[in-house]
């Protein structure tokens, strides 16, 4: 067994105490703990052990010798014994006055209410009801409530600078009520908040319980029914989970109803947590969030942060007593959280029962062992009963999804959500309810509130997107942190990453006879998507690849995610699948449809987006190109709905979007200072992309490179909702003068269509318009036709329309649009303005690329 006495080696080397062997001191007494420094500020904040044990022997470890002596008083208690140095605390709650009392399952006849005529419960009564009188009808929808006890904490309040524009934004924009208990040694002029947003509650420090504030506050974050029993909804937040971060954001929710919609609602829960992240500051190195790597980490952090906890002689006990007891005896039913963020639906009985249930035997637990709610929460949810939810499978992979636990019933209690979620990656209010997911309708109260607020950003933060979409085979990763993304926020830009990968292989459209420069360049999975090492469920085969091994999809997600944060950037949207199901798309199915009803012996896809029927090579070759096409465009649509829907929850709108494929290689790091130097003095041009000088053979003038674009926000749209103008042709009839050209030829194509049943093109008349044959209208009889049909083909008949000025038969057709003309073409006809810049703006691939297609 894994335990935090078996691993003795650890907890007495620089690694985690940074001791120092002095063969002169061996006294347990003071600073010296056998043969070990221990830092003082431990020391003298904890009396770590001090008294315990004592022991000369170099070869016996302290802690190895206080655990042993520990174990074995335990076995032989037949009850839990209380160690918390706030223990001889009387009990404060009572719920006897309660038509069914919240009570705990550890202590028999211990309730939780505010009954009484004790003066710590009268006053926190007093507290209630003012509270109620002033808000409950304002804030009886939500509540957002924390506590900011001590000086330290309530300067945070009281600091412009931490606190930013956020959260009086949040209030503008949804009437969201915050609620801050503070201590009464704290001046705030109209009990609020340097920014407004926060309604602070004074309380008298004398009514509080305990001496440590780090206890009184838990008190506080687990009684959200006493405190505000008319709230339907209640969510905890931790004080510094409002100040802005190194990058002035913050990372907590802009709509806290999509939050709570999100989390319980979608789940179905009264209770939501966010799951510990395998992260540093949680547990350490440690590859696996577990107890013993908590604890471990926490009494780290103590050597730094004297206060984290206020005995880690109890804590290390609490820990060792749980890990005997639970954990590995009840696998999965042992979750870890970071309790920072709670939310709880008060709307049914049931669930206000539960909660007040789950909170009561939480605060006993913590009443009786150490102030860390986070060490004490695995032994509330192993001891009451609950299972996960036969959904889930219990195997490596448990903590990297959502859990859901539920009651002997199957009803579902509580909910943690997936770590790599969690606040430290910077993305946590959207991805615990990614756009994939969200099926909710719109509250009344959030159709009230859709006020959009902008704010001046000071000094000026560029905010950028990136969207990306493709395959995992083909995933530069590496190279786009190193040479984009740390760039970009080296120079203060804020940037958002939205990415869209499949596992499943594909060959690259311009795949030939032979390996090219390009194939080499994404023959080989990046080497930071390969798991060095992975259990077996962690890892799977990369299918039709070789035997590159690869992280299992959720697995690849946390680490991508961790990844982007450790940049400095955040993550917009993130969807790892199998493959993009174009097959049952409304639209494309309706296009294929027809085209089956006017060729029926061909592939449905082979005459859209891209037309070619110069041979039958060619014809395989352009169905599946098209397919593949269809589903980039699909994905990146998909990227985009997520993209603006985040711009509409959090009133802001990109500088720039970049549209990038998923093997774009940049050679060096892109200078965002050097391009918006162009983009300030090209005010009136809409996006930049590469030259492509050095392409063979050379772009043709109908043509535009589409390997990378970087777009301003105001022509994005475009680019965004590429699929859906390909298939529906949204565009601005007014100002569209290549348009009007071709309803022009589209009506002679539809004469033509009246006399020649087997004509080539679509003439779809539900269709206001056709991309592909509007495109084809501008080119020249050279690009459309074969030598041999342009022989016979030229004429001055009522079968013919006019292309490039010459009138073709229109069933000679044989080629129309590529990707590049279609682009260029559609960026026409929207009156976007281009720019064309070389490497030294956009440093991207090399002359082996030649800036093949993407769209």
């Amino acid at each position: 067994m894994a335990t935090l006495a078996s691993a003795t080696l650890l907890f007495s080397t620089i690694i985690f105490f940074e001791f120092k062997r002095d063969s002169n001191n061996i006294d347990v007494d003071g600073h010296f703990f056998n043969g070990f420094v221990i830092p003082s500020n431990v020391t003298n904040a904890n009396n770590l052990l001090r008294n315990t044990v004592s022991y000369t022997n170099h070869d016996t470890d302290p802690f190895d010798a206080f655990f042993s002596k520990y174990s074995n008083e335990q076995q032989n208690e037949s009850s839990r014994v209380c160690l918390s140095p706030e223990k001889n605390v009387p009990w404060i709650l009572n719920g006897q006055c309660l038509q069914h009392p919240f009570e705990s399952s550890f202590s028999e006849g211990r309730s939780c209410g505010f009954c009484g005529d004790n003066p710590t419960i009268s006053y926190f009564s007093k507290i209630r009801d003012q509270i109620a009188e002033k808000f409950q009808d304002k804030c009886s929808d939500l509540v957002v409530y924390g506590a900011a006890l001590g000086q330290k904490y309530e300067e945070w309040l009281n600091d412009r600078d931490l606190m930013g524009n956020h959260n009086k934004m949040v209030t503008e924009r949804h009437g969201t009520c915050f609620f801050q208990f503070v201590t009464t040694g704290t001046h705030f002029e109209g009990n609020l908040s340097v920014d407004g947003s926060q309604v602070l509650i004074p309380l008298d420090e004398k009514f509080l319980p305990y001496g440590n504030n780090r206890r009184n506050t838990k008190l506080l974050k687990l009684s959200p029914g006493l405190l505000f029993p008319w709230a339907k909804r209640i969510i905890w937040q931790d004080t510094k989970l409002l100040l802005v971060d190194d990058r002035n954001s913050v990372n907590v929710p802009s709509d806290y109803h999509r939050h709570f919609n999100r989390t319980v609602q979608r789940f179905g829960s009264c209770v939501s947590f966010m799951g510990m992240p395998q992260h540093p500051s949680a547990v350490g190195i440690n590859r696996s969030v577990n107890l013993d790597a908590h604890c471990r980490e926490i009494v780290r952090a103590a050597t730094k942060r004297p206060t984290v906890s206020d005995n880690l002689h109890v804590l290390l006990a609490q820990c060792e007593e749980y890990q005997h007891k639970y954990e590995n005896k009840m696998p999965g039913l042992f979750p870890l959280i970071d309790t920072a963020f709670i939310v709880w639906d008060m709307r049914r009985e049931e669930c206000r029962n539960f909660t007040g249930n789950l909170a009561c035997s939480w605060l006993d637990e913590i009443h009786c062992y150490s102030d860390r709610d986070q060490v004490s929460f695995p032994s509330i949810i192993a001891s009451s009963n609950l299972q996960i939810s036969p959904h889930r499978q219990l195997n490596d992979l448990l903590e990297l999804q959502d859990r859901v636990y539920v009651d002997s019933n199957g009803s579902p209690m509580v909910h943690i959500a997936k770590r790599s979620c969690h606040w430290y990656y910077r993305s946590f209010s959207r991805c615990v309810g990614s756009s994939e997911h969200e099926k909710y309708v719109t509250s009344d109260h959030e159709k009230k509130h859709s006020v959009k607020v902008n704010f001046s950003r000071t000094p000026p933060q560029p905010r950028v997107a990136i969207i990306v979409a493709g395959t995992l085979q083909r995933f530069m990763f590496r190279n786009v942190i190193d040479k984009l993304i740390r760039p970009l926020v080296k120079k203060s830009a804020k940037v958002d990453y939205y990415l869209s990968l499949t596992t499943s292989a594909g060959t690259p459209y311009r795949a030939g006879g032979g390996k090219t420069s390009y194939l080499n360049h994404i023959e080989k999975v990046d080497p930071r998507l390969v798991p060095v090492k992975a259990t077996a469920s962690e890892a799977v085969e990369l299918p039709h690849h070789g035997n590159n091994t690869m992280w299992h999809p959720m697995a690849m997600e946390e680490f991508i995610r961790s990844q982007i944060a450790r940049a400095g950037a955040s993550i917009g949207e993130l969807l790892i699948q199998e493959k993009i199901d174009i097959d049952s798309e409304p639209m494309l199915r309706a296009r294929r449809e027809k085209a089956m009803r006017k060729h029926p012996e061909e592939d449905a896809d082979l005459r859209f987006p891209i037309f070619d029927i110069r041979s039958k090579e060619i014809e395989n070759r352009t169905a599946n190109a098209n397919r593949n096409l269809l589903r980039l465009h699909l994905a990146v649509e998909r990227l985009w709905a997520s993209l603006v829907k985040w711009e509409d929850e959090e009133g802001f709108e990109y500088d720039y979007v970049l549209f990038l494929r998923d093997d774009s290689l940049w050679l060096s790091k892109f200078d965002l200072s050097a391009f918006e130097s162009i983009a300030s003095e090209e005010k009136d041009v809409d996006i930049f992309i590469p030259s492509c000088d050095a392409r063979e053979p050379p772009m043709d003038s109908h043509e535009l490179n589409d390997h990378a674009i970087i777009s301003r926000r105001r022509s994005a749209d475009v680019f965004g909702r590429y699929y859906s103008i390909l298939l529906n042709g949204h565009h601005d009839h007014d100002r569209d003068r290549e348009w009007n050209m071709y309803r022009k030829k589209k009506m002679e194509w539809k004469e033509e269509d009246s006399r020649n049943k087997n004509e080539d093109h679509i003439g779809d008349d539900n269709h206001v318009v056709d991309i592909v044959d509007a495109c084809m209208s501008t080119l020249p009889i050279t690009m459309t036709t074969s030598p041999r049909k342009r022989a016979v083909g030229i004429a001055s008949s009522s079968s013919s329309s006019s292309h490039g000025g010459v009138n073709v038969d229109v069933s000679r057709l044989v080629r129309g649009c590529n990707s590049e003309m279609l682009l260029k073409w559609v960026i026409d006809v929207h009156n976007i303005k281009v720019k064309k810049v070389g490497q030294g703006v956009i440093p991207l691939e090399g002359d082996f690329l030649k800036c093949s297609s993407m769209w």
